[in-house]
């Protein structure tokens, strides 16, 4: 499935012209089972590999080496055909999982963050969890304050397997933890696009699948629709979760040499029985994980950003994404609306983020990487003389017939259940038009036609700290995008800022 997802989330419309984003010179670390060092496509990815007490320091589950192969595959045992997102990444392993299958977890999950942090790794990816029903519980809270506390690191999380359709439609609140954190990028999966298999949700488990519509749906085929296992939010704070989506079902990666037939979905002949398939939110997490290391290094080396923070990460990611169709019954999608619970802002493709030669004429990146202690982080309500502002603003152009603009804010905030450092996006346009971050997500809202107009315009997003505007075809002329802290309860709060379309001229700080 490698070669399927390298499509489909961009990566190969961006090395149409040649091969340069393929990841190099960042290292991943991948959290999980282990990794076989002697999988031909592995063997010269591996950094660094250890073993937390109590876990194995051989990968004989197959987990950690299908994940690995995902992100940093080299294709080597499949003469290229079956390759990872970002081939030319390499790897920081760390095994967590014992001889009994069980995860050897410490009581602070920021240990084993801190500890392939300082190896050097800028990306985390942790293709497991815990199911907690949506929970915000101590978990998610030891990764929110690694996040903090380490503001270069992303942490790419496994929304869950927990989906469960018994009235037809996927149960909300089951994402797990700590994919529940509010400064990680959680994933949940989409169907892939292989159309080799017959598999219906209702054959591959009835007693999870046992009504239509989604008893009916196949298992891979429509990426268009989110995977019916994949665990759907909201959090207990009704924050968005998954953040993403990407492909997740009959992933066909790299298998190690001592992982049982019974680890995989399928087994593949070819390839030396090299290869293997495996479904999972735990499988989607890698492509994204491989897709940042892709975005990273365009940030490092076309960009000119030498450290760009996770914040921007998300919200580049977040940027880049392709909303798919309402996938639950039509007359339930106003008690949403955009983002959602199912795919969050939407799958990723880089394609639509990453300029190349197939992008529309003119297509640009504006970036805002304002760090925490920086003299730019935001206080509000700070007096004027005051060290921080409360609000910057940004001004940019769009030429006449423009495409589709995307606009995200995203911050790294503080550690609790709900949002502590409250910003809000609010993006200004020629004639009047105004959009607000995540104005057409209503969940828990009140109806329009109720509300005061004045009331309606001092409604704004207080559950997320990632705030989007997609504004589908941009009339012509000026734009202004405000950052403004609403409330900031631990001021300073940094923030990153990701403008993408056909801009003029960037992003110009106005204030």
């Amino acid at each position: 499935m490698s070669d399927h997802a390298r499509r489909l989330i961009g990566i190969e419309a961006i090395n149409k012209s040649g091969e340069r984003w393929t990841g190099k010179d960042e290292l991943v670390a991948v959290v999980d089972s282990g990794i076989d060092s002697t999988h031909p496509d592995l063997d010269d990815r591996i950094d660094s590999f250890e073993a937390v007490e109590g876990a194995m320091d051989t990968d004989r589950v197959g987990h950690g080496t299908h994940v690995s192969g995902t992100i940093a595959g080299s294709g080597r045992a499949s003469t290229g055909k079956i390759r990872g997102m970002a081939p030319e990444a390499r790897l920081v392993g760390l095994g967590i999982v014992g001889e009994s299958g069980r995860l050897c977890l410490p009581v602070d999950l920021g240990e084993l963050l801190h500890k392939v942090a300082e190896k050097g790794a800028k990306i985390i990816n942790l293709s497991w969890g815990a199911p907690v029903s949506s929970a915000y519980e101590n978990g998610s809270m030891a990764v929110d304050t690694f996040a903090r506390e380490q503001p270069d690191v992303l942490v790419i999380v496994a929304a869950g397997n927990q989906g469960r359709a018994l009235r037809g439609y996927p149960a909300l609140y089951s994402i797990g933890t700590p994919a529940t954190a509010k400064n990680v990028l959680t994933v949940g999966a989409c169907a892939s696009d292989r159309r080799n298999f017959d598999t219906t949700w209702g054959s591959y488990r009835e007693a999870r699948f046992p009504a239509a519509p989604t008893n009916e749906q196949r298992l891979a085929g429509n990426p268009k629709l989110p995977a019916a296992l994949s665990s759907r939010g909201p959090t207990d704070a009704d924050a968005v979760k998954p953040d993403v989506l990407a492909p997740g079902t009959a992933i066909l990666a790299p298998r190690a040499a001592k992982a049982p037939a019974s680890s995989f979905w399928k087994e593949l002949a070819r390839y030396d029985n090299r290869y293997g398939y495996m479904n999972g939110t735990s499988m989607a997490t890698p492509v994204v994980s491989g897709a940042a290391a892709v975005l990273r290094q365009y940030l490092r080396e076309e960009q000119e950003l030498k450290s760009p923070s996770s914040a921007l990460l998300r919200a580049a990611l977040i940027a880049s994404v392709k909303r798919i169709p309402w996938s639950r019954d039509p007359a339930s999608e106003a008690q949403c609306g955009y983002p959602d619970f199912d795919q969050g802002f939407g799958r990723i493709d880089l394609g639509r983020l990453i300029p190349h030669a197939a992008s529309p004429k003119g297509h640009a990146l504006g970036l805002v990487d304002v760090q925490a202690e920086g003299a730019d982080a935001l206080e509000a309500r700070a007096p004027e003389g005051a060290p921080h502002k409360a609000i910057h603003s940004y001004a940019f152009k769009v030429p006449n017939g423009a495409g589709e603009l995307r606009i995200v804010l995203a911050w790294t905030d503080y550690s609790a259940r709900s949002v502590q450092n409250l910003l809000k996006l609010d993006v200004r346009g020629p004639e009047g038009w105004r959009w607000r971050g995540n104005e057409k997500h209503c969940w828990l809202q009140p109806p329009e036609a109720d509300l005061d107009p004045e009331t309606l315009d001092m409604r704004w997003d207080q559950r997320n700290n990632v705030q989007a505007v997609a504004v589908e075809k941009p009339p012509a002329g000026e734009y202004h995008v405000r950052v403004t802290a609403q409330n900031t309860l631990f001021p300073p709060q940094g923030f990153a800022l990701c403008a993408s379309g056909q801009l003029e001229g960037g992003l110009t700080r106005e204030s």
